[in-house]
């Protein structure tokens, strides 16, 4: 292969490889049937890319199937809460758009806190949790921690995930292709050169 075509033959296998590791998740999403099946998804999702950014590649597919069976009832048990009150907070928040409901200043401001503690949490707890062997009820705790030592990724973190959100919007079609798997990807590169001097669970 001629020397400048590699650079461009490595991105388009990447993309390649990002656009089956987001079908792996929908279908694998719809086979717990989606409530069910896309919190152990997107775990597995993570712990891939892991795998992929510490250069351990098993066939993908296998990967994928080992954590989905692995992390099914744990990664449900620990996530159902934590959507559930995402669920409230986006209901509370569509409650206040409408005209004829308002609610209470100071309540719009806690929710507002609430919410961007939340935000901070779901940036970080899934590369959290496929790195790091934690109890369980220290995941959250832990990704708060790493939030507000961190600020500057922090801020770079959600900024990404933002640009990822507008990108996704103007390119509906990349949803199908990369709707979930380049967001995954960047969370989780940024979160190991936070996670590297830590010590890791094992591959």
């Amino acid at each position: 292969m001629n020397e400048m075509n590699k650079p461009l033959h490595r991105f388009c296998e990447w993309l390649m490889s990002l656009a089956y590791l987001n079908l792996l998740w929908i279908i694998f999403s719809a086979a717990g049937f989606i409530i069910f099946g896309i919190i152990p998804a997107t775990i597995s999702m993570f712990a891939v890319i892991r795998q992929w950014l510490m250069k351990d590649t098993p066939p993908t597919s296998k990967a994928f199937w080992l954590y989905y069976k692995t992390n099914f009832w744990k990664g449900n048990l620990l996530f159902f809460p934590f959507v559930g009150i995402g669920y409230l907070l986006l209901v509370n928040f569509r409650l206040h758009l409408l005209a004829d409901y308002t609610l209470p200043l100071f309540l719009f401001y806690f929710l507002l806190i609430v919410s961007v503690v939340y935000g901070l949490i779901f940036i970080y707890i899934f590369p959290i949790f496929v790195h790091f062997e934690y109890p369980s009820s220290s995941y959250y705790k832990n990704s708060l921690l790493f939030a507000f030592s961190h600020p500057y990724y922090s801020v770079l973190l959600v900024t990404l995930s933002y640009g990822h959100f507008l990108l996704m919007n103007v390119i509906p079609i990349f949803l199908l292709f990369f709707g979930v798997s380049l967001w995954s990807y960047v969370m989780m590169k940024v979160g190991l050169i936070m996670f590297t001097p830590l010590q890791a669970r094992p591959q």
